[in-house]
């Protein structure tokens, strides 16, 4: 009993172990998955940001349109500079259009992805020519709205000239985003929500500014948050309740085989003590009885088994025999008293 004892104890030790085991990788998975679709979306800004700064910096016909030049050379500089950004954005998941302000923002062309409709086009142009007029500052960044859609955009203004760059942030997260059965994402921009309205919703995501607590074994849903390096973009990753039940579900038949093999336990030992050390401490019993001349009979069945019958026939033979010689003895002495 002692060592099954033992074995119950190093299997609690073992449940906990494992379990730990179990939720601290499944912490770490989802935890590194998280960090990899962060940093794929900051990769994919940085590449934007980039590619503004090297026009902003280095492209000569940029740099024309920062100052005076006649009407023609203006137009085939913007000609040649759109050229440029249509190869850059084949590459570029990130860069999904291109504004070019110069005179002042008076004059405008741009150009956008193929699946932007020409009215989501005008609206952000229009947007960003707003805000180009209200700030004064060489870096401008703001989200336009466009039927439904958010649009992240990043302006660097030289002079007269100003390169805005247009990013579909919720197109840009299903790119990133891998097909997953059991995660969805969910993208901030300070308190706006970017996509997955409902479910932000239901798990109760206001913004970027949402405290996640939330515990394996108190709740369906988990969920986890990490704040992207660019400006206020956060992504907070739900994980499905199929995924979180079916660890729930492993650490309980973990738990279930350990109380399975206690409930074994108790009843062996009932069996054990019922059926074999309590027979056998009866069968000591009379012996120990009979040695302080206590008892003198035959022993009664203690055990249905062959072993035990066959001790209780043995003693009770035994015990047969020594009746007879003792018989046999006090009839030698009644004979020798009467010869005497």
């Amino acid at each position: 009993m002692i060592g099954y004892v033992a074995v119950v104890i190093v299997l609690l030790v073992v449940d906990y172990w494992v379990s730990y085991e179990c939720i601290r990788r499944f912490e770490n998975t989802n935890t590194q998955m998280l960090s990899e679709y962060v940093k794929s979306i900051d990769e994919e800004m940085d590449m934007t940001n980039k590619l503004a700064l090297s026009i902003y910096n280095e492209n000569p016909d940029f740099q024309k349109l920062s100052y005076r030049e006649d009407e023609i050379n203006k137009y085939l500089s913007t000609y040649e500079l759109l050229d440029v950004l249509k190869d850059q954005m084949q590459t570029n998941h990130a860069l999904s259009g291109v504004v070019i302000f110069y005179e002042y923002g008076e004059q405008r062309r741009y150009l956008f992805r193929e699946g932007i409709s020409f009215s989501v086009q005008q609206t952000i142009v229009d947007q960003a020519k707003i805000r180009l007029q209200n700030q004064n500052t060489q870096k401008v960044q703001f989200l336009a709205r466009a039927k439904g859609h958010v649009y992240y955009v990043q302006m660097l203004t030289k002079k007269q000239a100003t390169i805005a760059c247009v990013t579909d942030l919720v197109e840009l997260q299903q790119k990133v985003n891998e097909e997953d059965e059991q995660r969805e994402f969910i993208l901030t921009y300070g308190k706006v929500i970017l996509n997955q309205n409902r479910l932000a919703e239901k798990l109760q995501i206001t913004g970027s500014d949402t405290e996640i607590v939330n515990n394996i074994f108190t709740g369906k849903e988990k969920i986890y948050k990490e704040d992207c390096r660019w400006d206020n973009l956060t992504v907070f990753m739900h994980v499905k309740e199929t995924a979180v039940r079916q660890l729930k579900l492993q650490i309980f038949m973990l738990m279930l085989v350990t109380v399975v093999v206690g409930i074994f336990v108790v009843i062996v030992y009932g069996f054990l003590k019922k059926q074999i050390l309590t027979p056998l401490q009866r069968l000591a019993d009379t012996m120990t009885a009979i040695g302080q001349g206590e008892h003198f009979g035959k022993m009664e069945q203690i055990a249905p088994y062959a072993e035990f019958e066959q001790v209780t026939d043995s003693f009770n033979g035994m015990m047969s025999e020594i009746e007879q010689l003792k018989i046999s003895s006090y009839e030698e002495q009644i004979a020798k008293q009467r010869a005497q």
